[in-house]
């Protein structure tokens, strides 16, 4: 056993900004999923612009894959929102 063990605290990132981040990334998702289903398109679920992938990537090259929890809830809400089943929501959000 080592003389001075590391404390737990710091091996996990901090907790609390992760949760706001996250919870920012969430509501930015959902945000620019919706304004990309308002684009007329062929159907209520197929849209020709899609501004949440644009946030979702630069999320994830700037925060790193810890944020990915996020982009996928936030892929399912978008499309179980827009009327899509629990199933292909599912789908849709682990891609």
């Amino acid at each position: 056993m080592p003389a001075h063990p590391i404390p737990p605290a710091r091996l996990l990132p901090p907790l609390r900004p992760w949760l706001l981040r996250s919870l920012v990334v969430l509501l930015g998702y959902m945000g620019a999923g919706m304004i990309g289903l308002s684009v007329p398109g062929l159907s209520p679920l197929i849209s020709p612009f899609w501004p949440a992938a644009g946030l979702a990537l630069a999320v994830l090259l700037r925060w790193g894959s810890a944020y990915g929890p996020a982009v996928a809830v936030g892929a399912f809400a978008v499309s179980w929102g827009s009327g899509a089943s629990p199933a292909l929501a599912l789908a849709v959000a682990l891609g």
